[in-house]
């Protein structure tokens, strides 16, 4: 019997809170409030960070490929250029591995270098 008691309590608040959920929504629609989709400015500021991200990302091109000449792993990079304070395009943490590797496949430099030739062959 409690529990019948508990389950109803529980669906009259399910119901009550859906209806006051969409009596809010109706009122904020009512105002011209934007919820959710598009937002004034979110494609040009996304466009700037994506045009920042790959300037970045340019410049790693000389930093990378000796790293990668020297047989050391994506890990072994992100290590590296976390130890000298060179993060990711936010500025908030360092480059993780996955990262490292998307990069050199940007620059076509994800294959493997044989040493004994000096030969750089794409994977």
């Amino acid at each position: 019997m409690v529990l019948t008691m508990m389950a109803n309590v529980a669906e009259f608040e399910t119901r009550w809170l859906t209806e006051r959920t969409k009596e809010v929504l109706a009122a904020a629609k009512a105002r011209g409030v934007c919820l959710w989709g598009f937002r004034e400015g979110a494609a040009e500021k996304a466009s700037e960070l994506k045009q920042k991200a790959i300037a970045e990302t340019d410049g790693l091109c000389g930093v990378l490929e000796p790293m990668v000449r020297a047989g050391l792993s994506y890990g072994a990079m992100a290590d590296a250029r976390a130890v000298v304070g060179k993060f990711s395009s936010t500025g908030r943490r360092p480059l993780a591995p996955p990262q490292i590797g998307r990069i050199l496949q940007r620059f076509g430099l994800s294959g493997k270098f044989l040493v004994s030739d000096q030969a750089w062959v794409a994977a």
